[in-house]
């Protein structure tokens, strides 16, 4: 037994390093070299792209580049109208500087003014009724019967370090999407800095240019962030 280890070793490794390919495929496979997809990926990924974005230039050059490599290696198209293209509907929400949030509650009536008093990108133009639950901060995890029908609202940051509010982006999106059921989400965010509603909106200033983008159709729920002295 001992003497069939040192051959079965090398055995072993031709087989990783060798993998099956059916006959009627060889030709295609031993096509694909470093040196085409390194090239590929380079064009694919360059800053000239701008992250190819849908809509948008970066990626409409994209699409043209991958049907030209299609069409030269001869792949035949399915596309709509028998291109390489296929294409579909989408909607982008994009909040106007005159955006507003009106909340009318027994003691009348407060507005409040977008990029000065609130952000958000999700939201398009509706009318939400229903009760406010107040969670706390954002490391609460409420039951989801507590929270369906409500309006969310929590203080921005953590229960065990409340004095820094300033919350990643990405834990504020995780924040904000994991109430389902709710109406909308809202973030009492800081009076200044950073994690301030003129902070967010600055360090923001792009997205919520180009708004946000969803098929139509979409489940839409409100998210916001608002400056705690307005609230």
């Amino acid at each position: 037994m001992y003497r069939l280890i040192p051959f079965l070793v090398p055995f072993v490794l031709l087989l990783a390093q060798s993998p099956r390919v059916p006959k009627d495929a060889r030709v295609g496979y031993e096509s694909i070299t470093a040196k085409d997809l390194s090239a590929h990926l380079h064009f694919i990924a360059s800053p000239e792209l701008e992250g190819r974005e849908t809509t948008f230039r970066g990626q409409k050059v994209a699409a043209r580049y991958i049907a030209s490599v299609f069409q030269k290696l001869g792949l035949k198209p399915i596309g709509d109208s028998a291109s390489y293209f296929q294409h579909f509907p989408v909607e982008v929400t994009r909040p106007s500087d005159q955006s507003i949030i009106t909340v009318a509650t027994k003691q009348g009536v407060k507005k409040f003014a977008f990029r000065t008093d609130f952000v958000t990108v999700s939201t398009q133009d509706t009318i939400l009724a229903g009760p406010v639950i107040f969670i706390g901060y954002m490391d609460t995890r409420p039951d989801s019967m507590l929270t369906k029908g409500r309006l969310v609202m929590a203080l921005a940051g953590r229960k065990q370090d409340s004095h820094d509010t300033t919350v990643p982006a990405v834990r504020r999106m995780q924040f904000l999407r994991q109430f389902t059921g709710s109406l909308a989400t809202l973030i009492i965010a800081d009076d200044s800095g950073s994690g301030s509603i003129g902070g967010m909106a600055t360090r923001y200033s792009s997205v919520l240019d180009k708004g946000l983008m969803r098929l139509p159709g979409a489940e839409t729920r409100g998210r916001f962030s608002f400056q705690s002295p307005y609230v």
